[in-house]
């Protein structure tokens, strides 16, 4: 079981700390947005979802996987930050893409256009919506599996800090995922 499996599983309730250590300020400050950056407090602010709590036969459970999401808040906007973990090589981000979908108001002949360029990008390196408000990054693994980051801003597809930075706090925050 991946060490980040682990985490996931060990993440209880909807609230408390992201189980990874996501610095939001310091990445809000590299990508030069002022304002309050933190960690959002409360229900739903934090959740996991594993393969042995989803249930049979779902995606997920198929994978062998899981999915964990925090809360942040960046000035006057919230910042969801999704990371996903699965046995499965290269199968990350297509898990992650109704969610992505719904988080960019994308149409599905958007998302099957958008979804194999991030499917195809080096790991680490960001690839952000037509919208700007969603970046995702695929994470180096050791060995098998895959692991990746969505980061969604802002609500319906509209966003303040804009695409440039987008891709640049997604990948600030992918280079800070440590399990």
């Amino acid at each position: 079981m991946s060490p980040f499996v682990k985490k996931a599983r060990a993440t209880h309730g909807d609230a408390g700390p992201c189980p990874i250590s996501y610095d939001i300020g310091k990445a809000a400050k590299r990508i030069g947005v002022s304002g309050q950056a933190g960690p959002e407090h409360g229900k739903g602010t934090v959740s996991a979802e594993t393969d042995k709590t989803a249930g049979p036969g779902s995606p997920l459970a198929d994978a062998g996987g899981a999915v964990v999401s925090c809360a942040f808040g960046i000035a006057a906007d919230k910042i969801t930050v999704y990371t996903v973990g699965t046995r499965r090589p290269d199968y990350a981000l297509g898990l992650m893409a109704p969610q992505i979908a719904s988080d960019a108001q994308m149409t599905s002949s958007a998302l099957q256009k958008w979804l194999p360029t991030a499917q195809k990008a080096k790991r680490g390196t960001a690839t952000v919506t037509p919208s700007g408000s969603v970046g995702a990054v695929r994470l180096s693994v050791d060995g098998a599996g895959d692991i990746a980051l969505v980061v969604g801003e802002g609500k319906d597809a509209h966003t303040h800090i804009g695409a440039d930075k987008m891709k640049a706090l997604t990948e600030t925050l992918a280079a800070q995922a440590d399990w």
